[in-house]
């Protein structure tokens, strides 16, 4: 590695000129590279989607469901399928092992579920793979004084076309509104007196709405397109439309007839109206569209909101209509991003103070002093920012996202990439210093190395054999290092995904920080470090400083009771062990809230006005806290619950309704509680409260009850519901059942249907033509485009009486519904569930607790004690199954990184003993880090994990660069004891430098209040460790290093003595 060092201090200027070019270079790609809140995430989830409006739930779980479970059965890496089937929809849910390839899976089920045989009114299958790109960046609510209609038509003519055309947008979706059609309402009287149907008006309407090409035909040599066209241009030309005729004797004595066209308006009413909404959103008490912006896979948040925000303060809107942002991911990315750089560069000021600090020196005189101790700690200064531009450099040629992950990696490296600069310049000064004399020991003394220097410049010679005697040491600390890191990248799962850029940025900025080691501080310190820059100026001679002072004593009296001293180490690590008993455990801490959600569940059936009640008392006590300044907004929507994200079967109707939340930055801590108690408690209406906090999901709880008898599964399951409910921490605990759904059954008697030439199905077609309506044609009004929708009077529908009275049309003749087919009333489940084929119940739930590990295991005992039915199988996922699962990946990943230290020191250093000195070292940074979580509060959580590893990585730096400082004076003839004193005395300042920078540097982060991914856990837990191994490393590893290459061998020769001196006293005693 030194031919590196060599190169750049023979070529100084371009050195120098390389390292403003990287800065330039950096600051521009940091400026062009993407920027997301979080990474890129392929969940392992893949949903099959079939719609099928012909059936109840029994009847599609039966002929859709099944047979969709059927082809996902038996696929590779699959790990459970689950599937909801309600009346006119089948979702079925596969769930595949973390890393697998669920972009191959998704393929194979396409390509499986298009060759099913379904029933004919079913669609067809549609197949998609959850990604974060369904997540929109923006919400959007549209309200104003004006109905729904004429918002709708503002939202689609204004408002979407100028989202949409935004670069970035993916697409925009309208929820709350239903677009206004051309409602041809039949008059099933008047179809009578003229001996007409529905499908006769329904055969008109589409009959005379055509567009078909009839071919071409030749003239004058040339082609001409024919083609037939039809189309209505107004509602007069669909009113004075024929659907019928009627015949007349125009001459009863010779028999002539008149036929007479009996007109669309003569048999029905056109109108322009709109459907009956499934959903219905309200803003802050007044009606509203809700509109949610979906990006592109490849686009830039942060400008995509900038441009939509600009985009939505230029529309032009009726002075009543206002455009209101609920959630904007832009503002919330920048502001996390801003924190993070604002932390790291806290922490670089501060980790550059404190190395100024400790170069200090008021000698010969404080101006002096001050002076000289700058250019050390420019140096130092400059080295990181230039690591840190490396490090931007590699992202942007890999097209590596910026995002908060990547940025706390830089981040947290900066108080670790100093380290490898502060040791070479140290170094470095070391033989400035003391240029061809003598190095005073305390007792000890050793001659500096003689080189052929380049060229007559003592700054070039010290600065060479200043790094070469470190570059081993430095360059085997960053591989372990890294090699701690690596494993990282192969964690399974969304929390591999997630730490994957934190690895990939914190190795790149330590490979970084060693290349820039060994070349830009060896030429940055030949130009500008002097003798007298970093201590005494005496040239013979450097005086015992107060910390060696300190250090000396204790390390010759560890040296001298190695014994007394190694059992005092391993005394404090067992000693600290019983602290993870009582630390809370959780995969990831909560963030601060960021808005909530509030569902709202009453009874099956439950009519819309009386939802709509509910709605209104839930408004009238969120006002108060609008009033207040807790909430500065929020959007309702009846029909649908407030997860709006991805597919959401079964949570439909006005029995569901669904609040979305935006917070002001005042809200207490509390304040979750607080509206739980203030929201309206009444009988038969269940309302959750739900908070949305920064970074990742948060500790839940998922209980799949399966069995085949659906009775007992159900029992079951409202048993646990009933005994994990009442315990500490669990909140919203709630099951998939639903209440039976009355139903109306027309069962067609096919005998005396037959007579009239109909089938069960046609009979079916015509009752949801009546009801539902049949989409026949579209008309353009005014430039807009309009279904043109047959259907029934709404008051001859609703009623049972008038239902058995609909004519039923046929080839023979029109019959009263009445006269074939019976009407029954029906109850049955509103939804079927299934759980690897099974019937099944899915309890759900939240954990609000401060240890969540602690109350999975008390609901693991109250499954384990609820004496449930034996053909009942209860399992349990969610928080329970990531925990162990996450934890045990990690420790997995821990195991192998810590094998790769040891390989990776073993090819370095050359020796198995010293590596093994090293990994015996590491424990004792355990101390620190779990008196410091236990201190603080804070959690043992994956950020804690990821700390401890980070914490290894510096742990291994501080003892390599002293054992092989130990071993390069003991190679130049010194005894063990006296290099081991020497090296310890030595690397002294240097050790508790990077330490402390490094500590220094990540305070900002453990005093922010960033939780989730990464922050203040992992921050407290390096903190905390490095405290403790710091200073049990400079006297363990000294000792250690003395008991391994001195004690034990001296013991083993020493008893090989005793085993040989037997042995030839016996053959001299033989005769």
């Amino acid at each position: 590695m030194t031919i590196l060092t060599e190169l750049a201090l023979r070529r100084k200027s371009v050195t120098v000129m390389a390292m403003v070019l990287l800065l330039i270079a950096g600051v521009f790609s940091y400026n062009q590279l993407r920027q997301e809140l979080f990474p890129e995430i392929s969940f392992s989830i893949v949903y099959v989607v079939t719609t099928y409006q012909q059936g109840d739930p029994s009847t599609v779980a039966a002929d859709v469901t099944s047979k969709v479970e059927d082809v996902i059965v038996g696929m590779p890496d699959l790990e459970k399928i689950t599937s909801v089937s309600t009346g006119n929809l089948s979702l079925v849910t596969a769930n595949f092992i973390p890393g697998s390839d669920v972009e191959d899976a998704e393929e194979e089920i396409r390509s499986r579920a298009s060759g099913l045989v379904l029933p004919d009114d079913a669609g067809e299958p549609y197949v998609l793979r959850l990604t974060s790109d369904i997540f929109p960046v923006m919400l959007l609510s549209v309200s104003g004084q004006q109905d729904i209609p004429a918002l709708r038509r503002i939202t689609d003519d204004e408002i979407i076309p100028r989202l949409e055309a935004v670069n970035g947008v993916y697409d925009v979706t309208v929820e709350g509104g239903v677009p206004e059609r051309v409602s041809v309402i039949v008059d099933p009287a008047r179809t009578n007196e003229h001996d007409l149907t529905i499908q006769d008006v329904v055969n008109a309407v589409a009959g005379n709405s055509i567009d078909l090409s009839a071919g071409t035909l030749t003239r004058d040599e040339r082609s001409i397109g024919l083609r037939t066209y039809q189309g209505y241009a107004n509602l007069d030309s669909i009113r004075d439309l024929p659907v019928g005729y009627t015949r007349s004797a125009s001459n009863p004595a010779s028999g002539d007839t008149s036929v007479t066209p009996v007109l669309l308006s003569d048999v029905a009413t056109v109108t322009i109206d709109t459907p009956e909404s499934d959903t219905v959103s309200r803003t802050n008490g007044q009606p509203s569209l809700s509109l949610q912006v979906l990006r592109l896979p490849d686009g830039n948040t942060i400008e995509l909101t900038q441009e939509l925000l600009a985009v939505i303060g230029d529309l032009d809107l009726p002075p009543d209509v206002q455009v209101d942002v609920l959630y904007n991911d832009g503002p919330e990315l920048e502001e996390q991003l801003a924190n993070v750089v604002g932390q790291g560069g806290l922490g670089f000021a501060i980790a550059v103070s404190a190395i100024f600090i400790f170069l200090l020196q008021l000698r010969p005189s404080a101006i002096r002093g001050i002076l000289h101790t700058l250019r050390p700690t420019l140096i130092i200064a400059i080295s990181i920012p230039l690591s840190i531009m490396i490090t931007v450099l590699i992202m942007a040629v890999f097209d590596w996202t910026l995002n908060f992950m990547s940025l706390a990696g830089l981040a947290i490296a900066v108080g670790r990439i100093v380290d490898d600069s502060i040791v070479v310049l140290e170094n470095i000064y070391r033989h400035i210093q003391a240029g061809g004399q003598r190095i005073s020991t305390g007792g000890t003394e050793a001659t500096a190395y003689r080189f052929a220097p380049l060229g007559d410049d003592p700054g070039l010679a010290a600065a060479i054999r200043g790094t070469r005697e470190v570059a081993a040491a430095i360059l085997a600390s960053t591989l372990t290092t890294v090699a701690v890191f690596l494993p990282l990248a192969f964690i399974p799962g969304i929390v591999g995904e997630f730490f994957l850029p934190f690895a990939q940025t914190v190795c790149v900025s330590l490979l970084a920080s060693t290349f820039i080691a060994l070349t830009a501080v060896p030429v940055l310190g030949s130009i500008l470090l002097r003798r007298g820059d970093m201590a005494d100026e005496e040239e013979t001679a450097v005086e015992d400083t107060w910390l060696q002072r300190i250090y000396t004593p204790v390390l010759r009296w560890a040296l001298n009771h190695p014994l007394l001293t190694v059992l005092g180490c391993i005394a404090a690590v067992a000693a600290s062990i019983p602290l993870v008993f009582v630390l809370p455990i959780t995969l990831f801490s909560s963030g601060e809230a960021e808005s909530m959600r509030i569902d709202v569940t009453m009874p099956e059936n439950t009519a819309a006005a009386a939802m709509f009640r509910e709605v209104r008392d839930i408004e009238r006590t969120l006002d108060g806290y609008v009033a207040a300044g807790y909430i500065t907004s929020y959007q309702g929507t009846m029909g649908s619950t407030s997860q709006d994200f991805g597919p959401n079967v079964g949570e439909t109707g006005f029995d569901v309704s669904g609040f979305f939340l935006a917070l002001s930055d005042e809200v207490p801590a509390d304040f979750a509680e607080e509206l739980r108690e203030a929201l309206p408690d009444k009988e038969n209406v269940d309302i959750q409260v739900f908070v949305d906090s920064a970074g990742p999901p948060q500790a839940g709880i998922e209980i799949a009850v399966t069995g085949n008898d659906y009775s007992e599964v159900q029992s079951a399951a409202n048993t646990l519901v009933e005994r994990i409910s009442p315990l500490d921490g669990v909140v919203n605990l709630k099951t998939n059942v639903s209440d039976n759904k009355e139903e109306l059954t027309f069962e067609v008697d096919t005998a005396e249907a037959g007579r009239y030439g109909l089938s069960s199905l046609a009979v079916a077609g015509q009752i949801r033509t009546w009801v539902y309506g049949n989409d026949a044609a579209e008309v353009n009004l005014s430039g807009d485009a309009y279904d043109v929708v047959v259907r029934g009077k709404d008051e001859q529908v609703d009623e049972i009486d008038e239902l058995q009275n609909l004519p039923i049309a046929g080839p023979i003749g029109a019959v009263p519904l009445g006269s074939i087919s019976d009407v029954k009333t029906t109850v049955g489940p509103a939804v079927v569930t299934h759980y690897d084929g099974d019937r099944s119940v899915t309890i759900t739930g939240e954990i609000e607790a401060r240890d969540p590990q602690a109350t999975s295991a008390r609901i693991d005992r109250v499954i384990n004690d609820a004496n449930l039915p034996s053909s009942v199988t209860v399992r349990q996922g969610g928080f329970a199954s990531d925990i162990e699962e996450q934890f045990q990946n990690v420790y997995i990943a821990m195991a192998i990184g810590l094998a790769l230290v040891y390989l990776v020191m073993v090819a370095t250093l050359g020796s198995l003993r010293d590596p093994f000195i090293v990994v015996l070292s590491m424990p004792l940074a355990v101390v620190g880090a779990l008196i410091a979580l236990t201190v603080t509060g804070r959690a043992l959580s994956l950020p804690s994990m990821m700390g401890f590893l980070f914490l290894i990585g510096i742990v291994v730096t501080n003892a390599i660069v002293l054992i092989i400082f130990i071993d390069q004076l003991r190679q130049q003839g010194l005894a063990v004891g006296d290099a081991i004193l020497l090296a310890g005395r030595t690397r002294l300042r240097p050790i508790l430098m990077t330490a402390f920078t490094t500590i220094l540097a990540l305070l900002p982060l453990a005093f922010s209040n960033a939780s989730g991914l990464v922050g203040s856990e992992l921050a407290t837990v390096v903190i905390g460790g490095l405290m403790s191994s710091t200073f049990l490393t400079l006297v363990a590893v000294p000792v250690t290093y003395m008991l391994l290459h001195q004690s034990v061998p001296d013991l083993f020769t020493r008893a090989c003595r005793l085993i040989v001196r037997p042995a030839h006293a016996e053959v001299d005693a033989v005769p």
